[in-house]
């Protein structure tokens, strides 16, 4: 069985075990939300209250108290703890009186003890201590004596020492206070809970793949041992612990795999003839039980179906991505078949060309360039270098002569450090600006806008905010441009 099934067991145990100790406990002391309060006063059936009221009883809910009441007043001992913490003292005709604890902690256990003395509900003083130091002056007061109370702050001790082991990992303080505490008060009140942290500090030492049946093993030998306590007394607290260890069985037996769990089986059988009046309970537990290893079963099925499915999408996955692949490989190959096609049929026409030699070197250059840039690793341009440099020697005055130019300077840029391409690339633009100008004959104030914005850009990008070629050039279209469109953006 999973941890999570496990998990999901015991709370239907406990819950189940929960309402048996709610009929054992039909005969308890009357809790405080039942009686009614007027002015201070807590009445019962109209009449002022005297005797043990619950503060709190509820496992769920992690609280416990209760309180002496006289004449309707709270009078005599009074405690009260939950999650947080606990306090406990004496009340005097409704009013505080003597010495009160409060105990103060987190997830981990009680850190810090606050004890306060009242005289008639008036505060007298207060003073906060460490927890251990709290109970260990405690306990020095004990010296030469046994009683409850002093096994209760031996207790207390071993609990905060346990609870710091946590943090620190030195189990040895609280081993010691507790087994003193078996050897001293062996019949004690809290030796099953001692016998249980003392299991707890040597499961947690165990591989972990080993502590969740050692867990289990511990607590029924727990049970087993108060179980054979209680065997002679046969009262309705031998029933819980008898239901309590046929419920640990059966969690054991269904995490082994096991179909007919003999030993929860006999455990139950002896339940139900020595308490027959169990019989409903027990019913139920096994009846959900039954449910649970039912929807175990189909979950387990639907993790497979969804696995098998996960499988195939990953598959499909993978056959949709091997196939993109081959496709794209296919295409490549395409590609590279019809750019050899083209440079193959540009250099034919070049060999026997006697009119648009200068178009048909620039195509052939530009194939030369489509060809090493779909390559695959280092690009190669050297052909397209090549055949551009040869227009330009041949052809300078080719209309391509200048777009050949611009290709070669990109070719040239791309060789660079990433971090110096940018100012590269807009030297490029400038340089071809003031070739077209030196060479135009129409649009010349659109060139020479064209170069003043560029000489601007470039002094913004390289920081130094030296503008002067950009004022220059704008004044020079000023000058000779004046009724330029341009001349007015300026």
């Amino acid at each position: 069985m999973e941890q999570s099934k496990v998990n999901q067991f015991m709370f239907l145990q406990v819950v189940t075990v929960t309402l048996l100790l709610t009929t054992l406990n039909a005969e308890a002391q009357i809790a405080i939300d039942e009686l009614q309060e007027k002015n201070g006063i807590y009445y019962n059936k109209n009449k002022p209250y005297t005797g043990t009221v619950n503060l709190c009883d509820c496992t769920e809910c992690g609280c416990s108290g209760k309180a002496e009441m006289k004449n309707g007043k709270f009078h005599g001992s009074y405690s009260y703890g939950d999650e947080y913490g606990s306090t406990s003292g004496t009340y005097k005709d409704g009013k505080k009186h003597g010495e009160w604890t409060e105990e103060n902690g987190d997830e981990k256990g009680i850190t810090e003890i606050t004890v306060t003395n009242y005289k008639d509900g008036v505060l007298q003083n207060s003073k906060t201590l460490q927890a251990m130091d709290y109970y260990k002056g405690q306990l020095a007061k004990c010296s030469g004596k046994k009683n409850e109370q002093c096994a209760t702050i031996m207790y207390q001790l071993g609990t905060a020492q346990y609870s710091q082991a946590y943090i620190g990992g030195n189990f040895s303080p609280a081993m010691q206070t507790f087994q003193q505490l078996l050897k001293e008060y062996p019949n004690s009140q809290y030796a099953p809970s001692v016998k249980q942290m003392l299991g707890q500090i040597k499961i947690a030492s165990l591989p972990p793949e080993q502590q969740q049946a050692a867990q289990m093993q511990l607590t029924i030998d727990l049970y087993k041992e108060q179980l054979a306590e209680c065997s002679k007394k046969k009262n309705d607290q031998c029933a819980v612990i008898m239901y309590q260890l046929g419920a640990i069985y059966y969690s054991q037996e269904a995490s082994a795999g096991k179909q007919d769990f003999p030993m929860a089986t006999q455990m139950f059988q002896q339940l139900l003839k020595e308490y027959p009046r169990y019989g409903e309970s027990v019913k139920q537990m096994l009846e959900q039980q039954k449910a649970l290893r039912e929807q175990e079963e189909q979950q387990r099925k639907q993790a497979a179906q969804q696995k098998a499915l996960r499988e195939q999408e990953k598959q499909q996955r993978e056959q949709a991505a091997q196939q993109k692949a081959q496709q794209k490989i296919e295409q490549q190959q395409q590609q590279a078949a019809q750019m050899q096609q083209n440079i193959d049929s540009y250099k034919e026409r070049l060999a026997k060309c006697d009119k648009q030699c200068d178009l048909i070197m620039y195509q052939l250059g530009g194939a030369y360039y489509s060809q090493a840039a779909a390559s695959v690793g280092k690009q190669d341009y050297s052909l397209a270098i090549q055949m551009y440099q040869q227009l330009l020697k041949e052809y300078p005055e080719s209309q391509y002569a200048q777009i050949a130019k611009q290709t070669l300077g990109q070719i040239k840029i791309a060789a660079l450090p990433p971090e110096q391409q940018q100012a590269a690339r807009m030297q490029l633009t400038i340089d071809s600006y003031k070739e077209q100008f030196a060479k135009c004959s129409n649009q010349c104030d659109l060139i020479m806008y064209q170069l003043g914005n560029t000489y601007y850009s470039q002094a913004m990008s390289a920081g130094k905010q030296d503008y002067s070629l950009a004022i220059q050039t704008f004044q020079q279209l000023l000058k000779e441009y004046p009724e330029s469109r341009y001349a007015q953006s300026v």
